[in-house]
This record gives structure tokens, C-alpha cells and sequence, in this order.
């Protein structure tokens, strides 16, 4: 192949602006000396202002369309990941039969006329209810022994001053409150009257007006107010705390978080919270499903945020409850 050939392959990179370098600065000196190349490069370049406007465009030399071939062919593919069934695509199902065996055990006759039928409605809506129980339950937090306490270094930690309204603090439990009930504690706050329900409806059926069944009943009513009361009370025990002590002063450091209130300081490592939630107004830093260290957003830091962030972006393992 002449020198000559060779640059009017390359013309069409050129044209394309694909040329840098070396190859470039060759293409760009044989230009200035040859006129025909000059003639067929403004071809190639109205040919390609028209490309968008036309359903075929010249036809690449060879040798640059075997280079742009094995340029796509050393190009990383990502991997087709298929996506997992998640347990959640069962509620439709499970809640359906839940609320069939429901309708079976109100409308069947008395138990001893039709033992089996009862018994299948009952094995039903006791598997139905307890797997929805378990499943809205999300995934479990780990569980710690004992919350780890943490070393914290005061050349390099964040520290910072927090005021925290009683309005303030009752906001944050309130956004902590209906995240947990959302992603750690629906099974239990949702299910467990439904299945206390369920029972004292077969108590009902096996025996009516027993000592049994009014416990499950009463059971029923408990497991109904108790979310309330835990949301209420949690409120006002947040209000409280901000009552008494409204000012507090927070260290944040790369092994973990001092928060002192009063005379009271805590300063734990970052394993002891298996989850940290940025919500609307609060930094929640979850211990427990009804316990969290709340900080007030808008008064954390940059450099103390970015801290936590990196904390709360550390795997953490899934140990069941």
C-alpha cells in the first residue's frame, strides 16, 4: 500500500475528528502537499453533515472499519444480570388466601359437621397470615451482643453543637417512627392484629365463648392499640429529652459518634447502627427498631455529614433476629 493510499483511508477519521497524535500531525502534513486529498476530505466532511439527514452514508475504507471493529471488540460488556423474585411479589397471594380462609371459617357450618374443610381454611390462614408476618417484616437487623464502643480522635473528628426544639424533636421521632414501621416493623405492626383476628375467629369456632376466646379477642384489641400508644409515647419521651436537654454537643469521627446530652455522653462505634437514614428533616442513626440517635439536618456539618454517609455506606452483615 502506497503512502498515499494510506492517508486517504485515514481521511475519514480525520473527517471525523477520530485522529489525535502522531497519526493526526501525518494526515495534516500530507494535506498541505496534496490537493486531492484536500478535495476528497471536503467530500467526506459534507458527506457527513448530510449523514443525519440521509438512512445510508459513505461507505468507510476497510481499514478503518476493521479498526473500528476491534475497537468495539476490546470494549467491556456489561454483564445481564436477572433480576431475583423478591418474596414481596407474594403478598397479593398470601393476603388473598388469608382473607379466603377468613370468608371459609365464617361461612362454614358448625366444626363437628365439617371437620375438614375447617381444617384446610385453618392450616390456610394460619400459614397465609404468619409468612405475610414475616415477610412485611423486611430485612432483620444484625444483632449486636452489646453496642461497641468507639476510640474517636479529636485531630481528626467533626465536632459540632445541636439545638433541638421540643418541635424539632418530636418531628424526628415522628419521620423515624414511620420509616421503621416501613422497613423493619410492617409485618409486626400490620399482621399482628390480622393474625390475632384470625385466631380468635377459630377460637370461635372450637370454642365459642370460652375463656380462650375472649383472651385472643382482648389479645386483638391490644395488638390494635399498641402502635398507637408506642407512636404517642415515643413523641413525648423525644419532647422530653429536648425539654431537658435542648442543647447537645456531637463528635464525629471515622470509627464512630459521641453524642453528650447533660452530663450523660455516648460515644459508640459506627457497627453498632445497622442502618443510617438521611429522611426530610433528621439524620437517623438506627440501633434498634424503636431506637435511634436523632440529629437535626440542617445543623450537621458537611465534612461531619460526608462522615456519617461513608459510615452508613460500610457493609454491614444480616444476622437474623
Amino acid at each position: 500500500m502506497s503512502a498515499h493510499e494510506q492517508f486517504a483511508e485515514d481521511l475519514a477519521l480525520y473527517a471525523l475528528g477520530s485522529l489525535a497524535g502522531a497519526e493526526r500531525q501525518a494526515v495534516e502534513q500530507h494535506l498541505a502537499s496534496c490537493a486531492a486529498c484536500r478535495r476528497e476530505l471536503e467530500q467526506l466532511r459534507g458527506d457527513a453533515a448530510l449523514l443525519a439527514l440521509s438512512a445510508t452514508g459513505p461507505a468507510p475504507p476497510a481499514r478503518s472499519r476493521e479498526r473500528f471493529v476491534a475497537a468495539l471488540a476490546t470494549e467491556p460488556h456489561p454483564r445481564t444480570v436477572r433480576r431475583r423474585r423478591s418474596f414481596f411479589e407474594l403478598v397479593p397471594i398470601l393476603a388473598a388466601v388469608g382473607v379466603a380462609a377468613f370468608a371459609a371459617l365464617a361461612g362454614l357450618p358448625r366444626f363437628d359437621s365439617s371437620v375438614v374443610e375447617h381444617g384446610i381454611a385453618i392450616l390456610a390462614g394460619v400459614t397465609a397470615w404468619t409468612t405475610l408476618y414475616f415477610v412485611l417484616n423486611g430485612d432483620p437487623l444484625p444483632q449486636h451482643p452489646a453496642f461497641e464502643t468507639a476510640s474517636i480522635d479529636p485531630l481528626t473528628a467533626v465536632g459540632f453543637d445541636v439545638h433541638c426544639t421540643e418541635a424539632d424533636a418530636t418531628r424526628a421521632q415522628a419521620e423515624f417512627w414511620l420509616r421503621s414501621l416501613r422497613e423493619l416493623r410492617l409485618g409486626s405492626v400490620a399482621m399482628a392484629p390480622v393474625v390475632a383476628a384470625f385466631y380468635t375467629a377459630v377460637a370461635l369456632k372450637l370454642f365459642p365463648y370460652s375463656v380462650i376466646t375472649l383472651f385472643l379477642g382482648f389479645m386483638t384489641v391490644l395488638s390494635l392499640a399498641m402502635p398507637v400508644v408506642l407512636f404517642f409515647v415515643g413523641r413525648r419521651g423525644a419532647a422530653i429529652q429536648a425539654r431537658r436537654f435542648p442543647d447537645r454537643r456531637v463528635v464525629v469521627g471515622a470509627n464512630g459518634i459521641s453524642v453528650g446530652m447533660g452530663e450523660a455522653t455516648e460515644a459508640l462505634a459506627w457497627s453498632s447502627f445497622p442502618r443510617i437514614w438521611e429522611l426530610d428533616h433528621t439524620l437517623a442513626l438506627v440501633l434498634h427498631p424503636y431506637v435511634a440517635i436523632l440529629l437535626p439536618r440542617a445543623q450537621v456539618p458537611p465534612a461531619a455529614r460526608d462522615l456519617i454517609m461513608q459510615a452508613a455506606a460500610r457493609p454491614r452483615g444480616r444476622d437474623p433476629r
